[in-house]
């Protein structure tokens, strides 16, 4: 394999990247408690002010917790949300709370929207969906 000006070989997947498009930042939203990104490969996180932080991925079907200890935990979607972890789970239920606030309030258009709210519905079993949810203090 031959090697680019700059060390990598040529044949080397880009790092970061899908189909070689680049991951950035579609949109993000601040509340009283969090901070979320959702990326353009589908993955939303969510930092919040105790330092804790939760990673869903749509494509893995995947939630990634770090706790206030920086501990990191990977969960399946089906199961997160009947977890032990009791501080998980309610960052889970913010964290759905805030997407689902996102769409609502966005009117959302077909391919970002619809999409958000089946991987809502997926995710979390879509009860309430349809309702304005105001966002619940942890």
């Amino acid at each position: 394999m031959e090697a680019d000006t700059k060390g990598k070989p040529k044949d080397a997947p880009n790092e970061g990247y899908k189909d070689n498009k680049p991951i950035y930042l579609k949109k993000w939203m601040r509340t009283k408690r969090a901070i979320m990104f959702r990326l353009s490969n589908k993955v939303v996180q969510v930092n919040f002010e105790d330092k804790t932080e939760v990673i869903l991925d749509s494509e893995t079907h995947e939630v990634c917790y770090r706790n206030k200890k920086g501990v990191i935990s990977i969960y399946p979607l089906s199961t997160a949300m009947s977890s032990k972890d009791e501080e998980m789970t309610k960052r889970l239920k913010y964290t759905k709370d805030i997407l689902t606030h996102m769409v609502i309030n966005k009117k959302a258009t077909f391919d970002a929207g619809t999409s958000y709210l089946l991987f809502l519905e997926r995710t979390f079993g879509g009860k309430d969906i349809d309702k304005k949810l105001e966002l619940n203090p942890l």
